[in-house]
């Protein structure tokens, strides 16, 4: 994940690295919130704030409890990204809150099994602490 400048991203906080703008790295830690959701529920954790709100394709919504206990579920079942791509993009910026909207296609494995791709779309809230992109809560449907 790439760390943002504080020159190249005017009004969101102190600390960052130079010559990134901020979009990449909100991108970029949008990449990681779902490579950790299949990969590393620990990285996921620091990325989601207490008060997360998710809102799935399966229609459910959750916590950050809820959200872990799945993805530490999934990781466990053997489930791994083999593809991940988001065609779509559009941002909007509020001062320390960027919002994404999304369209994706997901192809994961589960045990060395590729299953079938899901697509959809998703809005996804990032919020800058000064130090890192939180993602405070995210709303994925199939866009059907």
């Amino acid at each position: 994940m790439i760390a943002l400048a504080a020159t190249a991203a005017p009004g969101l906080g102190q600390r960052s690295a130079a010559g990134t703008d901020w979009q990449a790295s909100v991108l970029d830690a949008r990449e990681a919130a779902w490579r950790n959701y299949y990969g590393d529920t620990h990285k996921l954790a620091a990325m989601l704030p207490d008060d997360f709100v998710a809102m799935g394709l399966d229609g459910r919504w959750g916590n950050k409890a809820e959200t872990l206990a799945n993805s530490r579920d999934d990781i466990a079942a053997g489930m791994k990204i083999e593809s991940l791509k988001f065609p779509e993009n559009k941002i909007q910026r509020y001062g320390d809150v960027a919002i994404i909207y999304t369209t994706f296609e997901l192809v994961l494995s589960k045990n060395g099994q590729t299953q079938s791709p899901i697509t959809g779309r998703g809005t996804e809230i990032f919020r800058w602490d000064g130090l890192q992109w939180l993602h405070p809560g995210w709303h994925l449907d199939s866009g059907q």
